[in-house]
C-alpha cells in the first residue's frame, strides 16, 4: 500500500508552518492591495475636485471626513495650531 508508508504525525507537523507562513503572505498582500487600492481612490477622488475648482481648504475637509485613508484617518491639523 502507497499510503501506508506515509508518517501522518510528521506531514501534519510540517504542513502547520507551511499553513502558517501561506497565511502571513496572504495577509502582507491583502493589506498592500488594499492600500494600494484606497490610494487609487484617494488620488481620483482629489483629482475630481481640481478639475471642479474645489479650493485647498475644500479638499482637505472632504479627506478629513472621508474613510479613504490608506494607514487610517489623517492627522488632525487642530492639534498643530495648539
Amino acid at each position: 500500500m502507497l499510503f501506508a508508508e506515509i508518517d501522518i504525525p510528521a506531514v501534519i507537523g510540517a504542513s502547520i508552518p507551511i499553513a502558517g507562513i501561506a497565511v502571513g503572505i496572504v495577509a502582507i498582500l491583502a493589506v498592500n492591495w488594499r492600500r494600494a487600492k484606497v490610494s487609487e481612490h484617494r488620488a481620483v477622488l482629489v483629482q475630481n475636485m481640481v478639475d471642479k475648482g474645489f479650493s485647498p481648504g475644500e479638499i482637505v475637509r472632504v479627506l478629513e471626513a472621508s474613510d479613504l485613508t490608506a494607514n487610517g484617518p489623517l492627522p488632525s491639523r487642530r492639534a498643530e495650531r495648539v
